[in-house]
């Protein structure tokens, strides 16, 4: 109704509701003169705001005239011009995100919307800018994931929030103007969310530091882990939250130390596995992280003698120390299946017996007896279970 009231009221008329209806508590009013200075700010422009006399106006009526309007640079001008250091009247509370059909205009909002704590809102314009084709402005994206983390608590975001948040990191990761300490805090808080909406969302920094640290390994291990001699100590929420974010990190983990750009360092992958040894056998936590270790390994590609895994890391495997690496990997097949459904006749259950039969004999002829068992042992449980289903479905 306010939209076109506009067309039709004279000055006199506009001098009786404004700035009256302004500050109205009825919400019915304040939707008649947000649609009436909207549409008149449409049609005439900028001319009619420096129209109005706004000599006897306070503060909050000139900011909540201003948030009415369509926001454009000169919009934004007045609002520095007309509130002055409170301006924050209009930051705070405007709603930018309704309006998107020039969005190059709200680069220069951007750092008002942090400036007031909007973190959120900057957030969703630039995730819409980013699928609008424009550039992704890394300063501005980084500043926003970090400050998001400091208003918002992580499990207060919905669906779409998550979306847009996932998509600027997506964005920050492929671009080489993003620092890695940034990425790594960037992934580190929101590392809870990063498997919600799909798994092309990785902690990628987070791997690769696992994945080339040895001591970020053993340090995610004591937050997620009490060592073996240590009785069970009662968490803060932070702690709590801190060996929550390590565990999901060390069991999602699946970057294999030693390769670099698919490139093998046989000599990193060595050093890295002989510290971690060190580092957590120290710590009383040896035996799980090897498991945790093992799990990994599983992704480890092809050797360039074309069997089917790496011979430094098979050799890693079947070292007689390795059992609880080995224990990981078996652990980390069986997980690797996800959700299936069961058919009948076993056949499945079969095909991947044959499978692991196969890479159990590979192992052997290339002299990895004890982690050829493994192989072998997988195999037969796969087998088990097909016998086990075909009886349960005569």
């Amino acid at each position: 109704m306010g939209r076109l009231f506009n067309k039709v009221a004279d000055n006199d008329t506009e001098q009786k509701i404004l700035p009256k209806l302004l500050t109205s508590e009825n919400i019915k009013k304040r939707e008649f003169i947000n649609g009436y200075c909207n549409g008149k700010y449409t049609e005439k422009g900028i001319g009619w705001l420096n129209s109005i006399d706004m000599k006897k106006w306070n503060v909050v009526e000139k900011a909540n005239l201003l948030k009415n309007l369509l926001p454009s640079i000169e919009v934004w001008k007045k609002v520095s011009d007309l509130l002055g250091e409170q301006e924050y009247l209009y930051w705070s509370e405007v709603d930018i995100r309704a309006y998107w059909e020039d969005l190059n205009i709200f680069e220069s909002a951007i750092d008002k919307l942090l400036k007031y704590q909007r973190p959120n809102t900057v957030i969703d314009i630039i995730s819409t800018m980013l699928y609008k084709k424009l550039p992704l402005d890394v300063d501005r994206s980084v500043k926003a994931l970090l400050a998001n983390r400091e208003i918002t608590k992580i499990n207060k975001y919905d669906g779409l929030n998550i979306y847009h948040i996932t998509e600027i990191i997506k964005a920050l990761q492929q671009s080489p103007d993003v620092s890695q300490n940034d990425l790594f805090q960037i992934e580190w808080f929101y590392l809870a969310n990063m498997d919600r909406i799909g798994s092309d969302v990785i902690p990628k920094t987070l791997e690769n530091k696992i994945a080339t640290e040895p001591d970020f390994f053993c340090e995610l291990m004591q937050y997620a882990y009490k060592a073996s001699n240590e009785t069970q100590k009662k968490l803060n929420e932070q702690e709590k939250n801190r060996a929550e974010a390590a565990y999901k990190l060390l069991h999602n983990w699946e970057t294999i130390p030693g390769f670099v750009d698919d490139v093998f360092s046989e000599k990193d992958f060595n050093n890295w596995l002989r510290l971690v040894k060190d580092k957590c056998k120290k710590s009383g936590r040896l035996d799980m992280a090897l498991q945790i270790i093992g799990n990994t390994l599983i992704y480890t590609p092809k050797d360039k003698s074309e069997l089917w895994i790496n011979k430094t890391i098979a050799q890693a495997l079947d070292s007689e120390d390795s059992k609880e690496m080995r224990i990981g990997f078996h652990t980390g097949i069986k997980n690797s299946r996800g959700v299936y459904t069961v058919n009948p006749t076993g056949e499945q259950e079969d095909e991947l017996a044959n499978k692991y039969q196969n890479q159990s004999n590979d192992l052997e002829q290339n002299g990895y007896i004890n982690f050829a068992q493994t192989l072998k042992d997988v195999s037969n449980s796969y087998r088990n279970k097909a016998d086990r289903t075909r009886n349960n479905y005569p």
